[in-house]
């Protein structure tokens, strides 16, 4: 707030000393008055209260954006958790599938066997 202070008082010096520099070179008074120096304040408030809300809607923002990461950050973890489950379930499936498969696999070779016998009779009726 000081600093502000400050600032306010260097460009009013700076104001007074431009219209000077301004007097000796155009020969014409300017002056620099309480009116214009609460004018300036005034704009300057204006503008700060304009960027003030600009930067809290954008820190808004981005707080939303931080809420929306962290959130799918544990929708992530939760679903690496659930992915560990579900390939541990898929392994033993798969283990389960690959024996029915040999089951229907010797079940079927079997079945082939029979076939070809009951051929061989019907062959051997024929002649």
């Amino acid at each position: 707030k000081k600093s502000l202070i400050q600032s306010m008082g260097v460009i009013q010096d700076g104001v007074a000393e431009t219209c000077i520099d301004y007097f000796n070179r155009y020969r014409r008074q300017t002056h620099v008055t309480p009116k214009s120096f609460l004018s300036f304040l005034s704009g300057y408030k204006s503008i700060y209260s304009e960027k003030y809300t600009e930067i809290k809607m954008l820190a808004s923002r981005m707080e939303t954006g931080l809420a929306k990461l962290l959130e799918a950050s544990q929708s992530v973890a939760e679903l690496s958790e659930m992915l560990v489950v579900k390939e541990k379930d898929l392994a033993i499936a798969s283990k389960e599938a690959d024996v029915v498969l040999q089951e229907v696999t010797v079940t079927a070779a079997a079945v082939e066997k029979k076939n070809n016998e009951v051929q061989k009779v019907k062959d051997k009726r024929k002649l």
